[in-house]
Formats: C-alpha cells, sequence, structure tokens
C-alpha cells in the first residue's frame, strides 16, 4: 500500500514517456489504444511503470527519438544528484507494445 500524496518524484519524470506512448504508440491504433501508469512499491524501492498496447518499436536500434534520448539525461543528471538512491530505467518492447520501468531505489 503506498501513500501517493506523501510520496514525492521528480517533477515531469514520467510526462515523456507517457507523451511517447500517446505520440508513438496508441495514436496509429483507430480504436482499443491503451496506456497504463502505475507505481507499486518493491521493499523500499519505488517502481513507475508506463504501459501500453501500441505498436512498440525496436529497442536494439542505434537511433532514439529526442524524447528518450533527454529522459536518460535527465535520469544520469538526477543519479549524480540522488547518488544513495539511484533511477534504475528499463524498456521493454515488442509489437504488442511497449513497457517502461523506472525504479527510483531505497525510495520508500
Amino acid at each position: 500500500n503506498l501513500d501517493l500524496e506523501n510520496i514525492e518524484i521528480p517533477s515531469m519524470l514520467l510526462q515523456p514517456f507517457v507523451e511517447n506512448a500517446v505520440k508513438h504508440g496508441i495514436a496509429s491504433k483507430n480504436a482499443d489504444g491503451k496506456i497504463a501508469v502505475s507505481f507499486s512499491n518493491h521493499g523500499k524501492n519505488l517502481l513507475l511503470t508506463v504501459s501500453d498496447n501500441g505498436k512498440g518499436f525496436n529497442a536494439d536500434e542505434k537511433y532514439e527519438g529526442l524524447g528518450l534520448s533527454l529522459s536518460k539525461n535527465r535520469i544520469s543528471l538526477l543519479n549524480s544528484i540522488y547518488k544513495e538512491t539511484p533511477f534504475v530505467l528499463a524498456i521493454n518492447s515488442s509489437n504488442a507494445g511497449t513497457k517502461i520501468n523506472l525504479t527510483l531505489t531505497d525510495w520508500l
């Protein structure tokens, strides 16, 4: 059980991932496009998840859009500030959709 009203996370942390889910994930679907944003705890870690049922993308390709690149840079910057509580980004994508997991280590 999370007390979401008392958990603070850096502002605009998830916004680029939600925007990408709309723009690149479900925008091309005629119907039934779904985006889910969830927060869960794993011990002292806070797990933030953004998932969609869109077309997905090849995570192995060298090209990254500006939003994803800027998000990774921002996470690196946050990791230099929050050294004791690193942020860990994991991206899984297939033709069934994309799932972004951002773990805030020892955040709770």
